[in-house]
């Protein structure tokens, strides 16, 4: 929309230059037109002025006529009228007019066809009137309506020629008018319409332009639209099904109040100690390959104490597999006082003769204040090495949690997997007990 309004502003700047020019143009050509007008003005000023003076001249002669004119039809006393015929004075007049004057409609050749119609219906007009009137009786009469008849054609005639030319300085006037600075006005006005019409096409492939940027917007806008209310559709379906299984953890969160936590209880004894030799560490155990024992897993020989728990004697790893029993090494022992005997139990938590063990772990993945210090990917590894098994995500098909927490206070709900092991009721141990069965 910006890039458009700044070709429109380009564009209404041109076009306001060709207003301005334009303008100029007109007022120049005005001011010569005023000129010209004013010209015409005096002219015709100079005309009233010939057109008075004529006027006056004929009512001289007029009366100059009349006062020696007399009634009887002859000249003044003294005159010589010999030359007149002696027939009728208008016949004879007829006679000398038609040798000394052209006919009239040679002299009307020159004027206009409207004017000689005109001059023709005031010959007739004034012939019908004589003849109705029955004037010029006399040759003196005659002879003053001649002569105002020669002055009228004069004045006419003199008129014409005032306006050839008249006719003729206009005609010459414009053609000098016609100059270069002239030419180059019309050359210039005829280059400012060609660009007019070339911005009104720039206009037109805009506003074309403009049309097509706004229906495809329209189109991008009407399509986001519906794509916002299929997202604002699913979002409402995440919302409801997260708010379900909020309430769902609130509700799992208030059972896990009345709930406590269940302690892994080793209570189950994988074999016993045979032929131990406490100088040399060595022993044996009834338990083989065939009870999935591997080189590397370690046991702990115990004895049965108070309320059914086991008190550890010494640590033992296998060293040597048969499909029976097993040749172990007593690489610890945890009180010198009491020996190793035959019989004695080993137990390892992380290790069953009939299956693999399922674990999973609970709390933080690092972990720098048990021993050893085992990430959960390590001891992930070596749970896997011995023959068992390490979840992900806890089930029911869990043995056991592993909880890597040392020494806090546990807070279920900022661990998922303890927190559904205290609700599905699976037990824990502590990750430092465990971690012993796994080696150094």
């Amino acid at each position: 929309m910006r890039d458009r309004f700044a070709s429109q502003r380009g564009i209404s700047m041109i076009v306001v230059v060709c207003v301005v020019v334009l303008t100029i143009i007109l007022t120049v050509t005005s001011l010569l037109l005023y000129a010209r007008v004013g010209h015409y003005e005096n002219q015709l000023k100079d005309l009233d002025a010939i057109d008075k003076e004529e006027t006056a001249k004929e009512a001289v002669v007029s009366r100059q006529i009349k006062e020696r004119t007399y009634a009887t039809g002859n000249g003044p006393t003294g005159e010589d009228l010999t030359t007149l015929a002696t027939g009728r004075p208008a016949d004879e007049l007829a006679k000398r007019s038609k040798e000394v004057f052209k006919p009239m409609d040679e002299k009307l050749a020159v004027i206009p066809a409207e004017n000689r119609d005109k001059l023709k219906q005031l010959e007739d007009t004034l012939e019908a009137k004589s003849r109705e009137l029955g004037i010029y009786p006399t040759l003196q009469q005659l002879v003053e309506v001649a002569a105002l008849r020669v002055l009228y054609a004069k004045n006419l005639n003199d008129q014409l020629t005032l306006q050839k030319t008249i006719a003729e300085t206009h005609a010459k006037s414009v053609t000098e008018m016609i100059g270069p600075v002239t030419q180059g006005k019309i050359n210039y006005k005829q280059f400012l319409t060609e660009q007019i019409a070339e911005v009104n096409k720039l206009i037109q492939k805009e506003d074309e332009q403009y049309n097509d940027r706004q229906k495809s917007l329209t189109e991008a806008r009407d399509a986001a639209n519906q794509g916002l209310e299929a997202e604002n559709a699913r979002y409402y379906d995440w919302e409801l099904r997260m708010k379900n299984e909020i309430r769902e953890r609130q509700r799992q969160l208030e059972e896990l109040k009345i709930k406590e936590a269940i302690k892994f209880d080793l209570n189950t004894v994988h074999g016993k100690i045979l032929r131990p030799d406490v100088p040399n560490k060595m022993a044996f155990i009834n338990i083989g390959s065939r009870d999935r024992v591997v080189p590397g897993l370690k046991f702990m020989a115990s004895k049965r104490a108070d309320q059914g728990k086991f008190h550890y004697k010494a640590e033992i790893e296998v060293k040597k597999v048969w499909p029976t029993y097993s040749e172990v090494s007593i690489t610890k022992i945890f009180d010198r006082d009491v020996p190793v005997i035959e019989g004695d139990a080993i137990i390892n938590p992380l290790f069953n003769t009939r299956r693999p063990m399922v674990v999973c772990f609970a709390g933080e993945e690092n972990v720098s204040k048990i021993r050893p210090a085992w990430d959960v990917q390590e001891a992930s590894r070596r749970i896997r090495e011995i023959g068992s098994d390490v979840r992900a995500n806890l089930g029911l098909d869990v043995d056991f949690v592993i909880f890597t927490e040392a020494g806090a206070q546990r807070q279920q709900s900022a661990y998922p997997n303890f927190a559904k092991a205290v609700t599905l009721g699976v037990p824990y141990e502590e990750a430092a007990e465990i971690y012993r069965f796994l080696g150094d």
